[in-house]
């Protein structure tokens, strides 16, 4: 991400070899799971709170917080073959093992 201050010079504006030389905002928490880390899955119930564990198999920060790709196991309630076995989920919606 480019700084909002960041001066553009020249008539052409930016061109590519003055980008790799701008700097890098860095104004994004780092990610509290990592890929490969077991975590669990926390589902709203009715009586509670049902845990399920789920592998990180990948991270996105989407411009407020973190989400986490999960790879579900046979035995998670939304596992189903025909969705590749793995969704997106929210850093509230998982909890450290």
């Amino acid at each position: 991400m480019i700084l909002l201050d960041t001066p553009l010079s020249g008539l052409n504006g930016l061109c590519l070899q003055d980008f790799w030389q701008l700097p890098v905002t860095k104004d994004f928490a780092q990610p509290e799971y990592y890929i490969g880390q077991t975590v669990l899955h926390v589902m709203k119930v009715k009586g509670g709170e049902i845990l399920h564990p789920v592998q990180i198999i990948g991270a996105l920060w989407t411009g407020l917080d973190w989400e986490y790709a999960v790879s579900l196991t046979e035995k998670h309630p939304e596992f189903e073959e025909e969705d590749c076995e793995w969704m997106l989920l929210n850093d509230w919606q998982l909890e450290a093992m």
